[in-house]
């Protein structure tokens, strides 16, 4: 309200006092009043006996309006004279405000009669609290200004802390907080483990194939393996195991029977440790999965050290890597013309930015994916965001804001949609809300994950192509 005032205020002074009259307060009825059938936003625009339902004035009981056209209008004044030298009328009457009932038509709080609240343009009792009066009856009491959810048409007509918002396609708006309470943790979900134990699990999604047999069998637990692979025996895996069942082995002891050695947790990320003899998914091989089924960038074993090791092999030119493992996914090998050679290591090349994962862009000189900023100009964030607000600052994308509304609804039902996760950072920036517990986190395939703190984009880091 204070906000209104002061501007009134300041356009009176500029514009002279005839301005002034448009500064009256709009609480009370005034001009002519609708008459049955026509429309209306509340019970006060309507002749004597009407009300105002679903905006169109109907016969109502009850109703007091007064006939406005028997009303004298607020503040009229007699004649002026001449060079300003005339006489003042009198002040006339203040017609009382007729308030809407229950079922009526609203446009904010203070059109219905207390204890009322206006919601969705139609006041109405929910929501209304109740309590002894100092005589020891019973009062309703509920302030005027709008409570989260109620209809208004400005903020003012909102509770402290609460902003009007515009409804798509609806006339007025709902008060709704402009600021969630909600500070954002810096945390994100993709943790494979926190200790090392985290590491002996099952990975999804696993069919042992018998290579003797030429069968397949799809398994989901630890139990599975026993009973439908090893003939529910496990310790045929104690020694070498024939070559039937070797495949059901290597998953037994790599996941299931873990020794303490088995694997390690290093940065939230899964590495298998165990002494090795042979490359790839075999017994006293090397996995390439970890329990969340995401690549362990490993497949093969250094058999001087015993250590399985991360993809290398020792290329030189792109030819080099035909046939041979991708480095940074061991699931993957290389085709004639797929992969370049950086580093010795063999990636699948890319040819342009779109090849890419996001915040990568092709090096098309060394054929292969490098981390690169998100913009470099305002104009590429709007386009990305969609949303002409949009900055790049330190080569990052981000959607400044001085509050979380800014980034988002709040999840009110009639308030424009569901809570997105994003508030305003201390930094003036959209930010994720982050999660603050391991139970918020999955992998893509469903398996449960860990909350950690971000990992860095190691600096100079290359990456294959995702696509070509």
């Amino acid at each position: 309200m204070t906000r209104s005032i002061v501007i009134c205020l300041a356009l009176s002074a500029l514009a002279g006092t005839a301005f002034s009259a448009g500064c009256s307060s709009d609480n009370t009825s005034s001009g002519t009043p609708s008459a049955k059938g026509e429309s209306c936003s509340r019970t006060a625009d309507c002749k004597s006996g009407l009300v105002c339902i679903d905006d169109t004035c109907v016969s109502g009981p009850g109703s007091s309006n007064p006939d406005a056209s028997t009303t004298t209008p607020k503040g009229s004044g007699g004649s002026g004279g001449s060079a300003g030298t005339g006489t003042g009328g009198a002040a006339g009457t203040t017609p009382t405000a007729v308030l809407s009932g229950q079922g009526e038509s609203c446009t904010r709080r203070a059109d219905c009669t207390p204890p009322l609240a206006c919601v969705l343009q139609t006041c109405t009792s929910s929501g209304m609290t109740t309590g002894p009066d100092q005589d020891g009856g019973t009062t309703t009491s509920l302030p005027t200004l709008g409570q989260r959810g109620e209809s208004c048409q400005s903020v003012r007509d909102c509770a402290d802390g609460l902003t009007c918002i515009p409804r798509p396609n609806i006339a007025g708006g709902i008060c709704d907080q402009e600021n969630y309470g909600l500070v954002p943790t810096g945390k994100v979900c993709g943790g494979d483990c926190n200790t090392a134990q985290d590491c002996c699990e099952l990975p999804p999604n696993v069919i042992i194939d018998d290579p003797v047999n030429s069968t397949q069998t799809p398994v989901s637990s630890c139990t599975d393996i026993v009973e439908l692979a090893l003939g529910g025996d496990a310790s045929i895996c104690d020694a070498t195991p024939s070559p039937a069942k070797d495949p059901a082995c290597f998953y037994y002891k790599a996941y299931c029977d873990c020794a303490a050695n088995t694997w390690a947790c290093t940065n939230n990320s899964c590495v298998y440790s165990a002494k090795c003899t042979k490359d790839g998914n075999v017994f006293k091989g090397c996995p390439t999965r970890t329990r969340s089924g995401a690549g362990t960038g490993s497949g093969t074993c250094d058999t001087t050290a015993d250590k399985c090791q991360p993809v290398v092999t020792g290329c030189t030119v792109a030819a080099d890597c035909e046939t041979n493992p991708v480095f940074d996914d061991a699931t993957d090998t290389c085709q004639k013309d797929e992969c370049t050679c950086v580093d010795k290591k063999c990636y699948r090349k890319c040819d342009e930015d779109l090849d890419c994962a996001p915040h990568y862009s092709c090096d098309t000189k060394q054929k292969v994916c490098t981390p690169s900023p998100a913009c470099t100009e305002d104009a590429q964030c709007a386009r990305t965001l969609g949303d002409i607000r949009g900055a790049c600052r330190s080569g990052k994308c981000v959607l400044p804001c001085t509050d979380d509304r800014a980034c988002g609804p709040s999840g009110l039902a009639q308030g424009g949609g569901a809570f997105n996760a994003q508030v305003c950072g201390k930094d003036g920036a959209c930010v994720a809300l982050g999660c603050a517990s391991d139970d918020e986190c999955q992998s893509q395939s469903g398996v449960k994950t860990f909350c950690i703190d971000p990992r860095p984009i190691p600096a100079g880091a290359v990456r294959s192509a995702m696509t070509d």
